[in-house]
């Protein structure tokens, strides 16, 4: 498989997952009574212990970052601005809407990126992108007014959260590229997202106690999917 298939592939299956994650945020806030900073901060933690247990089996130095001062703030700021704000502008999109609400708000960070692109490096997009653009606009209208401009068919709450979810995500996207290419996927990602939930800690460690396993939760039956 060629390079450019893998990645289309790559960007085919982290999408079908991160929509299956939205689902199963909705059902756990839903059943569990459990808020969106204390689980994003749970998500945050468990995958970044979990990415950097495997990039440091797989040998990729993940300690070497921490040597170069510049690039820990850097990487600070990619896990403040990126990995913990994207989690949790998606999540708090799902609590005051739905998962498919705000998947596809947060979808919009593409649009974000090009716009941006063709702003400041002057990168004018195809017609291909473009018409890309334009459906995918003409869709969160119609979703967001169900086509009447004069009213919302979601609450402003969750618009606000979707559209910070894709300014998050965009900025998520552009901003590691230089890290990654230095110290590799795994050990950026997999630092961002700890350092992510580190810092929510001194704030939401405590909601952990104020969860509620209801039955319906621990028997494992999402009644949002019937």
């Amino acid at each position: 498989m060629g390079t450019t298939r893998k990645g289309m592939l790559n960007v085919l299956i982290a999408a079908i997952l991160w929509g299956s994650s939205g689902v199963c945020a909705q059902y756990i806030m839903e059943n569990s009574q459990m808020q969106s900073p204390f689980l994003t901060m749970i998500r945050l933690l468990s995958g970044g212990f979990i990415l950097l247990t495997f990039s440091f089996l797989h040998g990729d130095g993940i300690f070497r970052i921490l040597k170069n001062r510049k690039d820990i703030l850097s990487l600070l700021l990619f896990s403040l601005v990126g990995a913990m704000t994207v989690q949790l502008t998606f999540l708090m999109a799902i609590e005051k809407s739905n998962a498919a609400t705000a998947t596809v708000l947060q979808f919009l960070s593409p649009t974000i990126i090009v716009a941006w692109f063709a702003l400041v490096r002057k990168a004018r997009p195809g017609a291909f992108v473009c018409a890309a653009i334009g459906t995918s606009l003409i869709g969160t209208f119609l979703l967001v007014t169900h086509g009447d401009p004069t009213s919302l068919s979601i609450s402003g709450a969750a618009l606000f959260w979707g559209i910070a979810s894709a300014f998050a995500a965009a900025f998520y996207t552009t901003y590691p590229s230089a890290l990654i290419a230095r110290y590799g996927t795994l050990p950026i990602v997999g630092w961002s997202m700890l350092l992510g939930g580190a810092m929510l800690l001194p704030f939401y460690a405590g909601d952990g106690a104020q969860v509620v396993i209801t039955r319906q939760f621990a028997a494992g039956i999402p009644s949002t999917w019937w």
